[in-house]
């Protein structure tokens, strides 16, 4: 069911963003669902450019590995891993992306102690405007369920709110759930 979470609701609005050999961004890879869902729709031998950030060397060897047991050598050539904060992004990442995305929170698995700070996630979200190509888009998975969440939740969403008429901003957040449950921030630049 695609209103289950915010994992199939957001896989579905790229599957609907995305044109196979699109250039995609993944600017918190963590284990690397979301990395290989972005290869398998817009890699091929044909094309297509994927880039994946994390800061977590833990992060990158987990991505690595989920992807080398689901691609094809040719596809994983169109794939760059990157171990750096997402606040360099612009440093590792050309411009002219179709998609770009972050997964906030906590690395699946690892110690929920460890997670995106919300200082370098503002830093990294506004320069991910600039590598985006005109009706590129932006998704933003947030979670406020935990403390550094929760100001990094609110702090993102009041970023969003701020951005000006040359982007299309929605939110989307279960009204019949807690106020602490994830939602997701999508920004297409006009």
């Amino acid at each position: 069911m695609i209103l289950q979470s915010v994992i199939p609701l957001s896989h579905a609005m790229w599957k609907n963003i995305l044109v196979p050999t699109a250039y995609t961004i993944d600017a918190t890879c963590g284990n690397g669902h979301d990395t290989l869902f972005l290869s398998q729709l817009t890699l091929s031998e044909a094309g297509g450019k994927l880039m994946a950030l994390d800061i977590q060397p833990k992060a990158i060897e987990n991505t690595k590995n989920l992807l080398k047991s689901n691609l094809k050598e040719k596809i994983l050539q169109n794939i760059s891993l990157i171990s750096s904060c997402h606040s360099q992004i612009d440093l590792h990442c050309p411009k002219g992306a179709d998609l770009i995305v972050y997964n906030l929170g906590y690395l699946p698995g690892a110690s929920k102690t460890i997670t995106t700070q919300t200082e370098t996630t503002i830093i990294s979200l506004q320069k991910s405007l600039s590598l985006l190509k005109k009706e590129g888009h932006l998704s933003v998975t947030c979670y406020p369920g935990h403390e550094e969440g929760q100001i990094e939740s609110s702090k993102v969403l009041h970023w969003a709110k701020s951005l000006g008429a040359e982007y299309i901003c929605c939110q989307h957040q279960w009204i019949n759930r807690s106020e602490k449950s994830p939602f997701i921030i999508m920004i297409c630049k006009k």
